[in-house]
């Protein structure tokens, strides 16, 4: 991911000092394909991170996996305060 960042960077610098009309398309396209594989990249992360978390929630707590609804959650009752 950060090899593509990089070359994101490089390929803008490339079209912002570009004089030729060719060499400043080349370098736009390079912009939105390294801009591709970094959004691929980091969407890729953010699903695994939400199994992950998904996961761990269903392990600590096994009551909410057995349960259609939030209200069918048996609570114990809050304590008095004295």
């Amino acid at each position: 991911m950060l090899g593509a960042i990089g070359a994101y960077g490089v390929a803008m610098i490339g079209f912002a000092l570009s004089k030729v009309l060719i060499l400043s398309m080349i370098a736009l396209a390079v912009t939105g394909a390294d801009d591709m594989i970094s959004v691929f990249i980091r969407q890729s992360i953010i699903q695994l991170a939400t199994l992950v978390t998904a996961a761990a929630w269903f392990r600590l707590f096994p009551q909410l996996a057995k349960t259609d609804a939030l209200d069918q959650i048996d609570e114990e009752p809050a304590k008095p305060s004295a």
